[in-house]
């Protein structure tokens, strides 16, 4: 699975999220395995791209899922329709909002709330949290 993030500056891991998906400087683009993740930090100004390149350069980039603290509306839309999952209100560093983004894929897969060993048990990732919701 290929994640994005947006980011302030190249920390790798220790990256912390952009406020704004539409206006970063610098994407994180994480490839997610079951048992481990790769990490790459794209120089890009997505504030020089229209909402439709946009969602054009992230489908072309393959990626599955956009993790932001804010996104519009629009480009949602538009990310959706190219079958893009979009979560909102993602705060903190990316190693942390990964940790928390692996969490809630395990509870959705066990349906278990986070209270179960087949998915970890605990979800203690108090650094990073966000929600499918706006």
């Amino acid at each position: 699975m290929k994640i994005a993030i947006p980011v302030l500056e190249d920390k790798f891991t220790e990256s912390e999220i952009y406020h704004k998906f539409e206006t970063t400087k610098n994407l994180a683009l994480i490839d997610l395995y079951e048992d481990r993740y790769n990490i790459d930090i794209l120089k890009t100004n997505l504030n020089n791209l229209s909402l439709e390149e946009i969602s054009n350069y992230l489908s072309e980039k393959d990626v599955e899922v956009v993790i932001a603290q804010k996104i519009t509306d629009d480009l949602s839309k538009l990310l959706s329709k190219k079958n893009i999952m979009v979560v909102y209100k993602a705060q903190g560093k990316v190693e942390n909002i990964i940790g928390s983004f692996e969490a809630m894929l395990s509870n959705q897969k066990h349906g278990c709330s986070g209270n179960c060993n087949g998915c970890g048990g605990d979800n203690n990732h108090e650094n990073a949290c966000f929600t499918k919701d706006k």
